[in-house]
């Protein structure tokens, strides 16, 4: 506290008022007495002697009294006259009355044991003086100031009565003495309850002294005087002050004097700046004038003497009263016809008094006859008045009208308005809701239920108004008061952080304050708790973005009330930057936050922004952003007044706040947001760092509908629920709670929500698009979902089930199997109602009338979704409703440690969700409907050590196979594998269709690197396949024309002979040369068909025999002369695939299917665990919506489907390099078929077993093909080895059940640049592959060590000989493969030291030494399969390399 007590003491009524009069606080300290001061005596003087002094005597008493001496002086000239008083006096109180002709001062003094007699005062001049002493004892505090309070007031004119003006004492035990001065010596009568203590006059001059005993501590109030001599009374002035005998304790601390402290902060009322601690100061709570608004005039005057050169309409709205113009603070219009002046308040409130301070050093007759309206919000004039001669001073009182406008203006040509000052005196201004308790101690003075602190944005810590049936506001609203136990108030009872000094005259120095007081919470109109929240933060590169929404749906967030805060890099001691919002935030609406006014992302019409560069220049995850009531940068307030905070902020990335969080959380939780992330996030199985249907930033960027949650200046708060063929509150997105309420048809694009709950009794149908719900799903009781045609359901969501609700889920899956005696491999999408499992009969349903919005789900013809028939014997069929064998439903799997096995369900045996289950169906295309509890979240199951496993897809959508393998890659080992049921051997008999023995078919397979189909029915189009007449069975001469290999037929019993061709063909090419015409005959299948002349031809030509061969048949050509033909090679081809003699192809209902990376809804597979099984899970990250159409999910029990390219692969393999391989066989029912396997290039992979990309065959047929490396067991499907290169061998087998014809063909490749060869070893010969087939004929049996893929056309191997020496041209080496020995000639006689024969792959098979010299050597050798071999010589004379070829 101040040790000058004159600067810390303001009585707080006195500074409410803002009287007229001189006002004075004199604090003092007094020593406790036990009675009042009591009055020792008077003496008093008068005379009427220009200049002389006059003379008092001093009254007896004691030491320590205190005397008060009084000195009156009347002049005719009207000035101030100075009064001086002997040494010791001091001066309390002087001045000088209204009209100049009296003028008082009071001194006083504590007399000592040695007082004079009297006293002389002097007057510097008058002719008129009267004065007096008065004496007391018991009086306090004789040490400094025993007057703690005094008060002058003065005449206004010559025409009224003396009043003495109020004190207010600070403790008990007062005298209250009252002292006046008048002008001629009139009978003076002293106020009422009051003791007169002097009455003294002479001519023109007189003097009274009233005294009156207050007990208690207060207001003195007013205390009138009467006097007059016929009718006449003259100039006054008078003096209250007040003593005391008790000891006075600091007024402004409150304990101590027990003084009225409304806000408990310790700071007396009469002391505190601030009296209900709203942080805002009492004089802008008790101005009854009205601050603020916006003024206008009709013109204004360009002169020097205004501010920047215009004297402006706010001149008079600027709190200067001075009406010299030069002061530049006037108004002035130009000279105009009818001008005025406007005041807009922007409130509507009711305006008791305007005061108009005219223009005083010249021209006030401008204003003469002005008029004064009071116009309300729609510019109605509510209120009129005309006044006449203008005044200095123009004061307009008992207005008292509602209304927003104040209007001065003046009617007529050529005039001038000039005005000093406009005053606004509002009604009711210091109890503004007229609840008995005045603003500055009414917590809530508009009585709206909003604090006046938070509507005046009282930037400071606040807390709750608790418990106080006095501070104008409802128990306990929050917000309400500033705390101080965190913001201290000092001695003038301001909270330190609002102001800049501790003293009796600080101010605020938050000046939005005192404007949003006057606009907010002095108007019940508008309520200004609003509430801010931060709903969006968008960060894309240098653009940053934070949206601020009210989330109050009626109040207003005011001006300065949402401070935006940076804490770079989290260091909450200090803000680093902070923004607030500058206009009104409506209630719903929002504010926008950025860099710069322009924006490249979407944001909604017309929403404010405030430009910040500094507060968005945040950059990395650890910054935070708040709002707070406080943006000051001196202290940690904004930290501890943050409402609401946000951190991990990411590039690329915009957070949008869930619709379910309506009020601000002061700590960053993320479940309370929606990330909406980089769509350039892998989704890749290998890369997964996001869900593929997670909330992408695209979903901001590109065109937003305008009523989402995602478009920037706009968020709703609660859910939005379809309702009325209308969203009740902003449309669909991943941040929504989507609630729907009516019969609802979605089409024409996703549905998407974070939360989505069908109510009860209402059906949600998609109509081909999918539902995506990141969050929780609620189906109540008897509500549905109905996803129509290739619509599906994907939840998003990591963990456990978060679906909810025993209501229905709908969706079709159709079969185009039409067989009673083919597997249907199947899983289930939902559970039985209320279960964790299912059972057939429960789940699936009839599904002949596919699922529609307004279908009824029943039991007749015209339902959907109809109970099946389940019967008991082998066959199904169709009907109303269909009928369905419950003896071919089977499970597989291991359990309890035992091997996997099949295991019989039937329609009522239960079913874990992960579990696939098999079934027949009818004779025609089946379409099913599955019903039941949407499955969602993590299934979990698990495998035996490499068992088998019938999994089924568990979910309502596409199933990502690739994920679902990484997932597991730990358990399983690493391929799905899908059964494709292709046909029957035999239907003869009833039961021949459902022999396991007779199912043609096989199982397409899929790892990470590919997937490729199961043996299947060739596709068939048009095919031209070229057959090597060397390739045949011929007796015909093998010889070498240049590059041919041609056979020769050159008498009447030579043959060449295809067996068992794989395609069907109207059309068999020759190619040939014969010197003269060549007689051939056609045998089919041993049958001759027809006979046939060849042309001469002396070059290479074709001959075509139109005859149709249907699949399986043997074809011959047999001489029927001895003249010579030179056939080079066969072609059988077609130009359609259409064959005369043949059924046509694509009729059966399973062709040529690859699996695609996703698994689609209903879809049943097997896993094989690896050598120690383990778990299995299924999650939602393995979840897309890929549908059947894009070819990536493919069903295996549809229809023919076509091959595709790999620009039509939708999913995500690894992208590597890979080669489909296909081989075309015949099995013994002379079908044509198609097997199908595939390799991959990786450098992480080798020739050994990778998990992943390595899939044994599961389904090895008699005659069949596959991946065989050395030193590894297994026989591939699909294999992964290292990178392509030219001197690469990628080795298969190929096994034979018959002697015939197969056919080599590249399916499908991927990024592989170098040409594809078969290579054939036994043959030495390379065949190019790529857009070729190469048809083979092999003998029956397992062709090992011959075949291999390479990039690079070898060259046949020669004989390999030293340059240098002639003589080992002469040896010679071949197989003698009757006597099964290996022949040397020597024709030369070099002595032989070593003979050795190798393999192709440099493994030696035998080797003989010591040979004799001789001219041929017959080398006994082993048994040995076909191939091409090696023969290494060592002679005396060097070594020889020479290829052979062993055929049996």
């Amino acid at each position: 506290m101040n040790t000058n007590r004159e600067k810390n003491v303001l009585f707080k009524k006195i500074i409410q008022l803002k009287k007229s009069i001189f006002l004075l606080l004199i604090l003092i300290s007094a020593n406790n007495y036990s009675q009042s001061p009591t009055f020792a005596g008077s003496r008093s003087n008068c005379r009427n002697a220009a200049g002389a002094p006059i003379t008092v005597a001093v009254p007896p008493g004691s030491a320590n009294d205190l005397l008060i001496a009084s000195v009156n002086a009347s002049d005719n000239t009207s000035r101030f006259l100075n009064i001086t008083a002997p040494s010791g006096w001091t001066l309390l109180r002087t001045g000088n009355s209204g009209d100049g002709t009296t003028t008082l001062a009071v001194f006083y003094k504590i007399a000592t044991n040695a007082e004079p007699t009297s006293y002389s005062f002097s007057v510097d001049f008058s002719n008129r003086l009267c004065a007096s002493i008065v004496r007391y004892d018991n009086v306090a505090n004789l040490d400094t100031t025993p007057i703690y309070v005094s008060a002058i007031s003065t005449s206004p004119s010559s025409f009224s009565s003396p009043v003495s003006p109020s004190v207010y004492a600070p403790i008990g035990e007062n005298i209250i003495l009252r002292i006046v001065g008048v002008d001629n010596d009139y009978t003076l009568t002293r106020p009422s309850g009051t003791t007169q203590r002097i009455n003294i006059n002479n001519f023109f001059t007189t003097q009274g002294i009233a005294e009156r005993y207050q007990p208690t501590a207060g207001n003195s109030g007013t205390a009138t005087w009467t006097y007059g001599r016929n009718g006449r009374r003259g100039g006054w002035v008078s003096v209250t002050l007040a003593f005391s005998s008790k000891e006075l304790v600091d007024p402004c601390d409150a304990v101590a004097s027990g003084n009225l402290d409304t806000d408990n902060d310790g700071i007396s009322d009469i002391c505190d700046l601030d009296d209900d601690n709203d942080g805002i100061l009492d004089t802008v709570e008790s101005n009854p004038n009205f601050i603020g608004g916006t003024a206008t005039q009709s013109s204004s005057l360009g002169n020097r003497t205004c501010p920047n050169n215009s004297c402006s309409a706010s001149l008079a709205r600027d709190g200067n009263t001075s009406g010299n113009f030069s002061s530049g603070s006037v108004t002035h219009t130009n000279t105009q016809n009818n001008p005025w002046w406007l005041l807009d308040m922007e409130v509507d409130t009711t305006i008791s008094t305007v005061v108009i301070h005219n223009r005083t050093d010249c021209c006030g007759n401008r204003l003469d006859n002005f008029i004064l309206e009071v116009l309300d919000t729609n510019n109605n004039v509510v209120y009129t008045h005309n006044n006449g001669s203008a005044a200095a001073v123009n004061t307009i009182n008992g207005i008292n009208t509602l209304g927003r406008k104040i209007r001065i203006r003046l009617v007529g040509s050529n005039r001038v308005l000039s005005l000093a000052e406009v005053v606004v005196q509002l009604a009711n201004a210091l109890d503004i809701d007229r609840d008995g308790i005045p603003n500055s101690r009414d917590l809530d003075s508009d009585n709206d239920g909003c604090p006046d602190a938070t509507e005046a944005a009282t930037p400071s810590i606040l807390k709750s108004s608790g418990n106080n049936a006095n501070d104008g506001i409802a128990n306990n609203t929050p917000n309400a008061a500033i705390d101080t136990a965190q913001d201290p108030v000092g001695s003038n009872g301001l909270a330190n952080s609002l102001e800049n000094t501790d003293t009796n005259t600080a101010i605020n120095t938050n000046a939005f304050s005192t404007t949003n007081y006057r606009n907010y919470a002095l108007n019940n109109s508008k309520n200004g708790c609003g509430n801010p929240m931060i709903t969006q933060i968008y960060w894309k590169g240098t653009e940053k973005i934070i949206e601020v929404t009210n989330r109050d749906a009626s109040k207003i967030v005011v001006p300065n009330a949402a401070n935006l805060n940076l804490f770079n890099n989290g260091v909450t001691a200090v803000r680093t930057a902070t923004a607030s919002n500058t206009e009104e935030i409506l209630a719903g609406e929002s504010v926008l936050f950025t860099a710069s006014a322009t924006m490249v992302a979407p944001i909604k019409t017309e929403t404010p922004v405030v430009v910040t560069p500094s507060v968005i220049a945040f950059d990395n995850s650890n910054d935070i952003l708040t709002i707070s009531s406080n943006g000051k940068a001196n202290n940690n307030f904004a930290w501890r007044t943050r409402k609401d905070a946000i951190q991990n902020l990411t590039d690329n990335t915009s957070l949008v706040r869930i619709d379910e969080i309506l009020q601000p959380t002061n700590a960053y939780n993320p479940n309370e947001w929606t990330v909406f992330i980089d769509d350039a996030i892998a989704t890749t199985f290998n890369n997964f760092l996001r869900h593929p249907h997670s909330a992408v930033l695209s979903e901001i960027t590109t065109p937003v509908p305008t009523e989402s949650n995602t478009l920037l200046g706009l968020h709703r708060f609660g859910k939005t629920t379809r309702i009325g063929n209308t969203w009740s509150n902003g449309t669909p997105d991943k941040s929504r709670f989507v609630a729907i309420n009516e019969n609802y048809m979605h089409s024409g694009k996703k549905l998407i929500a974070r939360k989505l709950e069908v109510q009860e009794n209402r059906i949600l149908s998609l109509d081909n698009q999918v539902l995506i719900v990141t969050d929780n799903l609620h189906i109540a009781d008897a509500a549905e979902i109905r996803l129509i045609g290739t619509s599906q359901l994907i939840q998003t969501h990591p963990g456990t089930a978060n679906a909810t609700g025993n209501g229905k889920l709908y969706i079709d899956q159709n079969s185009d199997l039409a067989s009673v005696y083919r597997f249907n491999y199947l899983g289930a999408p939902v559970t039985s109602l209320g279960a964790l499992n299912y059972t057939v009969e429960s789940v699936l349903k009839d599904g002949t009338n596919p699922l529609s919005h307004t279908g009824i789900v029943g039991q007749s013809s015209t339902n959907i979704a109809r109970n099946i028939n389940f019967v008991g014997g082998l066959d199904g069929s169709s009907g109303t409703p269909i009928n369905i064998s419950e003896k071919w439903i089977y499970t597989f799997a291991s359990a309890e440690g035992k091997g996997a096995n099949w295991v019989w369900k039937g329609k009522n045996g239960t079913i874990a969700p992960t579990d696939g289950f098999i079934l027949k169906g009818t004779e025609v295309a089946q379409n099913y409907t599955f019903v039941g509890n949407p499955n969602d979240g993590e299934l979990r199951t698990a495998v035996g050590a490499s068992e088998s496993y019938l999994l089924g897809n568990p979910y309502p959508s596409a199933l990502n196979g690739l994920k679902f393998i990484q997932d597991n890659i730990n358990s399983i080992d690493g391929t799905l594998y899908f059964w494709d049921h292709v046909g029957e051997e035999s239907t003869a008999e009833a039961t021949d269709g459902h022999l396991y023995n007779g199912y043609i078919g096989g199982y397409a397979t899929l790892n990470l690197s590919m997937a490729v189909a199961a043996v299947s029915k060739p596709l068939v189009g048009a095919f031209n396949i070229k057959l090597e007449a060397e390739n045949t069975v011929t007796n015909g001469t093998n010889t070498t024309e240049g590059t041919r290999n041609i056979i020769t037929l050159n008498n009447n019993l030579g043959f060449i002979k295809i067996n068992a061709i794989t395609r069907a063909t109207d059309k068999i090419e020759l190619t040939y040369t014969a010197p003269t015409e060549k007689l051939l005959r056609f045998v089919v299948d041993g049958k001759a068909r027809k006979t046939y002349t060849l042309p001469a031809s002396a070059n290479y030509t074709t001959f075509t025999i139109n005859e149709c061969v249907t699949v399986g048949a043997s074809v011959r050509f047999e001489s029927l002369d001895r003249n010579s033909i030179s056939i080079d090679y066969l072609t059988i081809s077609d130009d359609d695939g259409n064959i005369s003699c043949a059924p046509a192809p694509g009729t059966d209902a399973s062709l040529y299917k690859t699996p695609g990376t996703y698994i689609p809804v209903g879809q049943g597979f097997f896993i094989s665990g690896d050598t120690d099984g383990g778990p299995i899970v299924f999650n939602n990250n393995q979840r897309q919506f890929v549908t059947e159409n894009s070819g990536n999910a493919v069903f295996f029990k549809t229809n023919k489907k076509t091959k595709k390219s790999i620009d039509d692969d939708m999913g995500d393999f690894n992208k590597l390099p890979f080669i489909k391989l296909g081989m075309d066989f015949v099995n013994t029912e002379r079908e044509s078929l198609h097997r199908q396997i595939g390799v991959s290039f990786s450098a992480n992979n080798t020739f050994q077993f990778e998990k992943g990309y390595d899939s044994p065959v599961n389904d090895l047929g008699e005659t069949d093909i596959y991946w065989k490396f050395p030193e590894n067991d297994h026989k591939y499907v699909i294999a992964g080895i290292g990178n392509v290169s030219y001197d690469l061998e990628i080795p298969f087998e190929i096994t034979m059940d018959y002697d015939g014809t197969n056919i080599l063909k590249i399916d499908d490749s991927f990024a592989i640049e170098a040409d594809i060869f078969l290579k054939d070893k036994l043959k030495n010969k390379n065949y190019l592959l790529k857009n070729k087939e190469v048809a083979l004929q092999l003998k029956k049996g397992t062709h090992k060590n011959r075949f291999a893929i390479v990039f690079e056309e070898s060259k046949i191997i020669e004989e390999v000989q030293n340059p240098t020496e002639e003589k080992e041209k002469e040896i010679t080496v071949f197989l003698d493969a009757q006597n099964s020995a290996l022949m040397l000639q020597n024709k030369g006689e070099i002595l032989i030291e070593k003979v050795t024969l190798y393999n192709l792959l440099g493994q030696k098979i035998q080797s003989w030494e010591n040979l004799e010299k001789t001219t041929e050597y017959s080398l006994k050798i082993k048994n040995f399969p076909e191939n091409i071999y090696i023969v290494n010589v060592k002679t005396e004379e060097g070594k020889i390399s020479k290829k052979i070829i062993f055929e049996k």
